[in-house]
């Protein structure tokens, strides 16, 4: 159980399981937890928040400096991008609005590539395979597919796990 006073002044004892506790210790723990969580709420979005900011700021010194990692302090840090299948909007004279998945099927049964999505919906980890083999390749994106869908893309930087001492 978690020792009030500890949970007060701060602590962080964890808590034990509730064999044989009574009614009211268990309702004393609840409060506890409960001031413990109210108490902490903002931490981890204003964490998130920094978090956001610091990777923007590398990512934009990394650019610029053509930089893809860097190890400090025996933790490395690495730009991981990640892509994903973007639906394009529709022209206005189409009547606007994005394209949809069955746009995308059906495009993609033309050109000879349905096979590789489940038809009516589509499974995008796949999709944003396709895409990216033909951005890829040197042949790039059939026109009538880039009309429909376009590969989107987001970098974040992951940092890694201490490293080991090694004798």
């Amino acid at each position: 159980m978690i020792d009030p006073d500890v949970a007060a002044a701060g602590g962080s004892e964890a808590p034990s399981a509730p064999r044989g506790d009574t009614m009211a210790d268990l309702v004393r723990e609840l409060a506890t937890v409960s001031d413990q969580i109210k108490a902490h709420e903002g931490t981890a979005k204003d964490l998130k928040s920094r978090r956001s900011q610091i990777v923007a700021d590398l990512l934009e010194l990394w650019e610029r400096d053509d930089v893809r990692s860097a190890e400090v302090g025996g933790r490395k840090a690495f730009i991981h991008p990640r892509t994903f299948p973007v639906l394009r909007e529709r022209p206005a004279e189409q009547g606007g609005g994005r394209y949809t998945n069955a746009d995308v099927v059906a495009v993609l049964n033309r050109i000879g590539r349905g096979a590789a999505v489940s038809p009516p919906t589509v499974n995008h980890q796949t999709l944003g395979a396709i895409l990216r083999e033909y951005e890829e390749s040197d042949t790039g994106m059939p026109p009538e597919l880039a009309e429909v869908v376009e590969l989107g893309s987001v970098s974040d930087i992951r940092v890694g796990p201490p490293r080991k001492n090694r004798p």
